[in-house]
């Protein structure tokens, strides 16, 4: 509340001081816009649509370009501004719209006798009275709005402009005072060079002595070390040669598994054929190419994850898909040769969550199951079995009724 009465108050000693500005009464052509009383006018009383009342003169550019302006001066001297003469009524509602369409909202109608004296026409209820200051006050504070934020706009570009200056000043100060210290600092700075590079001088000697000493020792130390490591140097090298043949193992399955893989036709072409033997046999080569005295499951365990993904890929293709019904059989042949070699993929999705349950669970609050209600509704990772025995843990979403 002190804010608005404060700012009425600065506003009304602008006023009071002349903040004003410059009369103009010209439109965007060039041409003056009339006066009212120097217009003829055949009409007893005819209608016109009242734009606005200023403290000072208007252009037709200010007042949106309103066709047939026309000004009076009321009897405070502020200046009145009007659109058309219309004989009727009709005619006058039709140019409200049009003008309230440009922008001036609060237009309105005004009815004119032979002399010139004006009274309100509304639209609806036909209310009629004579004009009063009240309705042009607010289109007078709207015009002082208007010239104050343009004094702002100008006080505050004239005080930024200052403000660059100084900072210039201050820069340009700084860079002179620096300028000062760094030749006051300079002279000192050679002696202490000339003395550091001295100091420098007898160390790199000392050094190089110490260093010399110390790079014999070593050197004996080293032969001495090389000759007891040599054994074991070779014995590692035997150890990492083993290891590269297992690995060279572990490649050519992993690759067997590639081949089998993009054989299926997950792709575009799902509707190509395929040789179902070929496949079972390939399968068959995977799951028993694994050593069994190391039980490395990780071949079968890849395969598990890709019948996984291709379930999920097939029950997001739609009903029309070419190929789908050769996709189903192709997905179910792989998980029965999967599961003829003891291994097994266990379906959690869409089966309670227990307490106890071997997996890594995500919990998510559900409004589509009763409270307290826990369904596993997404499998992220599939649980793998082998011979009974979990060698694989499920990831899955649980959600949780609210």
């Amino acid at each position: 509340m002190r804010k608005i009465l404060l700012f009425l108050i600065i506003l009304t000693l602008q006023l009071n001081s002349g903040f004003t500005q410059k009369p103009d009464n010209i439109n965007k052509n060039g041409q003056k816009i009339p006066k009212l009383d120097m217009v003829p006018i055949n009409y007893n009383i005819f209608y016109s649509v009242q734009v606005g009342v200023f403290f000072t003169p208007r252009t037709a550019d200010q007042l949106l370009n309103v066709k047939n302006l026309y000004y009076t001066k009321v009897v405070n001297g502020n200046w009145r501004y009007i659109s058309g003469i219309y004989r009727n009524k009709k005619e006058a509602i039709a140019a409200k719209k049009e003008i309230i369409n440009k922008g001036i909202i609060d237009a309105f109608i005004v009815v004119f006798n032979k002399n010139l004296s004006s009274k309100i026409e509304e639209d609806k209820n036909i209310k009629k009275g004579y004009i009063s200051l009240s309705n042009f006050t607010l289109d007078s504070l709207k015009e002082a709005l208007i010239i104050s934020k343009k004094k702002y706009e100008e006080l505050t570009s004239s005080l930024n402009k200052e403000i660059s200056s100084i900072t210039l000043l201050k820069k340009k100060t700084e860079n002179e005072i620096n300028k000062i210290q760094s030749l006051k600092s300079q002279r000192s700075l050679y002696w202490i060079i000339i003395i550091i590079a001295f100091l420098i001088a007898i160390i790199a000697i000392l050094l190089y002595i110490f260093i010399k000493n110390k790079l014999k020792l070593e050197t004996e130390a080293f032969n001495i070390q090389m000759n007891i490591t040599k054994e074991s140097f070779a014995e590692e090298i035997n150890q990492t040669k083993q290891a590269l043949i297992e690995d060279n193992n572990q490649t050519k399955r992993l690759a067997m598994l590639n081949r089998v893989i993009n054989t299926l036709p997950l792709s575009n072409g799902i509707d190509k054929a395929f040789d179902s033997k070929k496949l079972e046999t390939q399968l068959n080569d995977i799951l028993s190419n694994s050593d069994p005295k190391e039980m490395d499951h990780t071949l079968p365990v890849k395969l598990a994850m890709e019948i996984s993904n291709m379930r999920l890929k097939f029950l997001s293709l739609p009903e029309n898909t070419p190929g789908k019904k050769q996709l189903y059989e192709i997905i179910n042949k792989l998980e029965k040769q999967f599961n003829k070699s003891n291994y097994e993929i266990v379906n959690l999705e869409g089966k309670p969550f227990e307490k106890g349950m071997k997996l890594i669970a995500n919990f998510i609050p559900s409004n589509d199951l009763k409270p307290g209600e826990e369904i596993i509704t997404k499998v992220i990772k599939p649980q793998v079995n082998y011979k009974g025995e979990i060698i694989q843990t499920a990831e899955v979403d649980v959600s949780i009724g609210k």
